[in-house]
């Protein structure tokens, strides 16, 4: 059974972590049994990241009475595994929207069928005891289209009992997207006349910058053996002098300054430098089996190359999009097929459908191509 939950933070808040976040949300005691699972879409036990680094959360507007949350980031800062954490932590489970039969299934329908029908979990939601996670709401509303991901949104604001609500419970009902399709959801929530608590995720800072790359290093060391993942451990000195360099580098070519110091313009780099896939990117290139000779090398090498690594960082990051984009488009290509299919039956002539089909094969191998490239 959930446990009482605390009031929720006021609108002046600033800056909490994820900590403080669950401090003011209702927590389960236990896992709720799934009764029909649900693949991927639903999910009641979800593990945390090993060695996860917390992210700061900016409260952007907490009104009274809010019983959803939208935390929005851009793409890669760390949403899908903010909303992990979040849900083990607090019990309660997690939607994976994208997976999701958003638009031909609502929120609550999902949770019946994945709980059972005997469950009153809907009615905890309702009333502010317990809660669920949803994820990626940005590529399930790609993948199905503006109006049905609004159909979606009308029924997560009954859900929550955001029309019922009066008095100042805390939220219950926790989403997680990328700019546009938050946008799209403020909208939705404004004019409904319903309040919305809006939260966004913010890039690491210094500190957590360092604690995220020997926490990735760790993790790649467990997952591989290969020793020089085992750096930060076994070099711990050198190693913090090359990341430092590395991190200075880097900085020093965004700032197009020499002179640039990494404690003090730290802030003016945060959005670049405390970016994950770009901390991914740089923990990669401290992986080497020797830092003292690695520091020495890019010493002898910088009047040539400084600008090498932030052009490594950035493909990297490019090839990453890149895939993700091409996986959205088929699932978005693939429900359409469906539906044309469907129509088809309906009366609409095979030829049209025949003719999508060929499109679509046509598209689906050249795009193939291009992520191979």
């Amino acid at each position: 059974m959930p446990n009482g939950a605390k009031p929720p933070a006021n609108s002046q808040t600033k800056s909490i972590g994820l900590h403080a976040l669950i401090a003011r949300l209702p927590q389960n005691a236990e896992h709720p049994p799934i009764a029909v699972p649900q693949g991927d879409a639903f999910s009641t036990e979800a593990a945390p990241v090993d060695g996860y680094v917390e992210p700061k959360l900016e409260v952007q507007l907490w009104p009274s009475g809010a019983t959803v949350i939208l935390i929005e980031a851009p793409g890669a800062v760390g949403k899908t595994t903010a909303a992990e954490s979040l849900a083990a932590r607090l019990r309660w489970p997690l939607v994976r929207t994208e997976k999701a039969r958003v638009g031909s299934y609502s929120l609550s329908g999902l949770i019946q069928d994945a709980l059972g029908f005997s469950s009153d979990y809907m009615r905890d939601i309702a009333e502010g005891n317990s809660g669920v996670v949803l994820d990626s709401l940005d590529e399930a509303h790609f993948r199905v289209g503006t109006e049905n991901f609004l159909a979606f949104l009308q029924n997560v604001q009954s859900a929550s009992g955001a029309r019922a609500s009066t008095n100042n419970r805390a939220p219950s009902i926790v989403l997680f997207s990328r700019t546009d399709t938050a946008d799209l959801v403020r909208i939705s929530f404004e004019e409904a006349d319903l309040p919305l608590a809006h939260l966004t995720l913010s890039f690491f800072d210094r500190s957590a910058s360092n604690a995220f790359v020997e926490s990735y290093l760790r993790r790649r060391f467990r997952d591989t053996g290969r020793p020089e993942y085992n750096v930060a451990l076994a070099h711990s000195s050198s190693f913090r002098r090359l990341r430092d360099e590395r991190f200075t580098q880097v900085m020093k070519v965004l700032r197009r300054n020499r002179d640039a110091d990494l404690d003090a313009d730290w802030k003016l780099s945060e959005d670049f430098l405390g970016y994950a896939p770009v901390l991914i990117a740089l923990a990669e290139s401290l992986a080497v089996p020797n830092p003292s000779a690695e520091r020495q090398a890019i010493q002898d090498a910088l009047a040539h190359n400084e600008n090498d690594l932030l052009i490594e960082i950035v493909r990297k990051i490019l090839d990453r999009e890149q895939n993700k984009f091409a996986g959205q488009i088929q699932a978005k290509l693939e429900s359409l097929r469906t539906r044309a299919e469907i129509t088809s039956f309906s009366g609409v002539g095979s030829a049209t459908v025949l003719l999508w089909r060929s499109w679509w094969t046509r598209w689906r191998d050249g795009m193939r191509c291009c992520v191979r490239i």
